[in-house]
């Protein structure tokens, strides 16, 4: 026999997660049909190619990285990269994801970066904003 509140809680669980369920599907909607999740698809690629070419160069260098990344998050730990949305964090559902051959690279946090700026000086790339 089951008491009086559990249906209620039943009711309110499930309508909590339905709106939980409809919030991210109009996330990632408004996502795709701004074409930020490719844009950010595309940047973490491009950036995992940077490194690996960047690791396989001798000598010291400096890149300009020459896409808009300022409304993005830039997390570099090992030897993978995420691009993700600055405004809904590491969460972000369709953040941009990519690996890169080579040694692993020391875990780097950037946020909002008005210009990205790639420094290889030795064995040692880093990434910072301008």
């Amino acid at each position: 026999m089951q008491k009086r509140g559990t249906l209620v809680y039943k009711a309110l669980i499930t309508l909590i997660l339905s709106a939980i369920i409809v919030a991210s599907f109009v996330t990632v909607g408004n996502q795709y049909g701004s074409a930020e999740a490719p844009h950010k698809q595309a940047v973490a690629n491009d950036l995992a190619l940077i490194l690996t070419e960047m690791q396989a160069m001798p000598g010291d260098l400096t890149l300009a990285y020459g896409q808009d990344v300022s409304r993005y998050g830039i997390l570099l730990s090992g030897n993978s990269i995420l691009i993700y949305s600055a405004g809904l964090g590491r969460t972000d559902i369709i953040a941009g994801k990519a690996a890169f051959n080579g040694k692993p690279l020391p875990q780097t946090l950037i946020e909002r970066p008005s210009s990205l700026i790639i420094i290889k000086k030795g064995d040692v790339i880093t990434l910072s904003s301008a």
